[in-house]
């Protein structure tokens, strides 16, 4: 999804994880 792609920053600086996030 691009929705992944689009949030990975936004999703790791919210839950202040940086690593694989590739959960369908």
């Amino acid at each position: 999804h691009l929705d992944h792609v689009g949030a990975l920053p936004y999703f790791t600086e919210v839950c202040g994880y940086s690593g694989p996030i590739y959960m369908t």
